[in-house]
């Protein structure tokens, strides 16, 4: 109403509500997409500099205050989307690249993106299991030990200040 837009002018544009979201979704996150692509692409850093850098950005990216704001219905498990798995293409490469340089120890590069992607994007973020700051911060230092259990050895130092908005 606020915009002066009909739901037959939405959906002629978009089939469902999950459409809508998509497209939200996408929009809000198109410049975060590029920094990460130009990280992934960056042949200055080595493949645990590049995962610092994806997991730092993604902590200034809009998805995680969003998240934190709006409780969403979507089924996670219907969707890809809510899993992260859009971001399997840049996790994924820079993992082969550590395993190449040696910053990154695993025999299973597609299965630790596809971990550490379900669970940052399910378990750590706040979209689908509301929390308070100091559950949120447990839950990133858990984290960050499987991180470092799976072979990959990142800082928690600048992910853990950005946690602090959430106070």
């Amino acid at each position: 109403d606020q915009l002066d837009v009909t739901k037959g002018a939405v959906y002629h544009h978009f089939k469902s509500k999950e459409d809508i979201l998509d497209a939200a979704i996408d929009r809000e996150s198109e410049p975060l997409m590029r920094l990460l692509v130009e990280i992934r692409d960056d042949p200055r850093m080595t493949g645990l500099e590049k995962m610092q850098a994806l997991f730092e950005a993604s902590m200034n990216g809009p998805q995680l205050p969003l998240s934190a704001e709006v409780a969403m219905a979507p089924d996670p498990v219907r969707n890809s989307r809510f899993l992260g798995m859009q971001y399997q293409s840049i996790v994924e490469p820079i993992i082969r690249e550590g395993m190449a340089d040696g910053t990154i120890r695993t025999e299973h590069p597609q299965e630790m993106a596809e971990v550490i992607l379900m669970l940052a994007n399910l378990w750590v973020s706040p979209a689908f299991r509301m929390t308070d700051a100091e559950s949120l911060r447990r839950r990133m230092d858990y984290y960050v030990e499987l991180l470092h259990l799976m072979g990959l050895d990142v800082q928690p130092g600048h992910i853990a200040g950005m946690l602090e908005e959430f106070r």
